[in-house]
């Protein structure tokens, strides 16, 4: 009787394979018995954290196991961070597939809270359904720079000898107000108002001895309005009135000996010169300028005018004896 148990139990071997239980069923050589052995089960060890900056960190760990069907990282900012209930990253999720070895794996994380602790933990699914992870690790994210006190504020720069070079306001990191620039004397030389970093308002620049040297005004970065420019004896030197954008400015302008006799007076319309007048110091013209041509006049000691158009020789009675 005990005889044809063991035939029977040998013979039903072939038809089993795995238990409900998932466990294998193998066989005693020596004794032809049939008892049932544990599955190999999955593990993910080794989890590190590195390279952790105010918004990222890398997460590295090791896997190995049979039917692996999943494995990866899951992090937080409680303890134990699991699948269900926290950040996943996914390092393969498909088919079973047998892991023999440890083999290591990466993950990036971005997008974190700066200051902000993390725990984490990688974990490694199999066919059945069952969830390994490895032990948790915790990290801190960097404290994000706080830049507000270099970015906003009143300024100074200086010169090699330590003397101020510019006093100004910064709003946002952007100059914002009065920019003052002095001479490495001390002398003021400028004095410019921006917004946002882009000069708008006044302009004026001076002399070393402290007398204005011009008076301009500014929009969105482009002259506009009236400019003056001064000797150093406080006669007017230039004076122009600009509007327009830069490729297409329409500028009046006329400039003045230091004696203050007209020395040139221009009209440039859309970017374009449509006439340019010169004078001597005894208010004699001494040029024309028109698109496309040039003439231009010069004089004897006696006061005869002399003629050249486009560069050519001049026509008039004297030139021609």
């Amino acid at each position: 009787m005990k005889a044809m148990i063991h035939t029977v139990m040998i013979a039903l071997l072939p038809l089993i394979s795995l238990s409900s239980a998932g466990e294998v069923l193998s066989r005693n050589e020596e004794r032809g018995l049939i008892f049932l052995s544990p599955q190999e089960s999955c593990s993910a060890t080794g989890m590190k954290a590195s390279s952790v900056k105010e918004t990222k960190a890398n997460l590295s760990f090791s896997v190995k196991g049979t039917r692996v069907t999943g494995f990866g990282v899951c992090y937080g900012k409680n303890q134990s961070p699991s699948l269900e209930n926290d950040n996943v990253n996914k390092s393969y999720d498909g088919e079973a597939r047998d892991i023999p070895v440890d083999v290591s794996f990466k993950e990036y994380l971005t997008d974190l809270a700066s200051a902000t602790t993390y725990y984490a933990r990688a974990y490694i699914t199999d066919s059945g359904g069952k969830v390994y992870y490895s032990d948790e690790v915790s990290f801190t994210t960097e404290k994000k720079a706080d830049y507000s006190s270099t970015l906003n504020g009143t300024k100074t720069d200086f010169h090699p000898n330590g003397t101020v070079a510019r006093r100004y306001t910064i709003k946002d990191g952007l100059p914002n107000g009065s920019i003052k620039t002095y001479s490495d004397s001390g002398n003021l030389v400028m004095d410019q108002h921006f917004v946002n970093g882009i000069p708008n308002g006044p302009c004026v620049t001076y002399f070393s001895n402290g007398q204005t040297e011009s008076v301009s005004n500014w929009m969105d970065g482009l002259p506009q309005g009236g400019r003056n420019e001064y000797y150093r004896n406080g006669q007017i030197k230039i004076e122009s009135l600009c509007t327009g954008e830069m490729d297409n400015l329409t500028c009046s302008t006329s400039e003045y000996f230091e004696s203050g006799g007209l020395r040139s007076k221009s009209i440039v319309s859309g970017g374009e010169l449509l006439f340019g007048n010169t004078f001597d110091e005894q208010g004699r013209i001494t040029s024309e300028q028109k698109p496309g041509n040039i003439v231009s006049y010069s004089y004897d000691n006696d006061g005869w005018k002399h003629t050249s158009i486009n560069g050519a020789k001049c026509q008039c009675d004297r030139c021609n004896r």
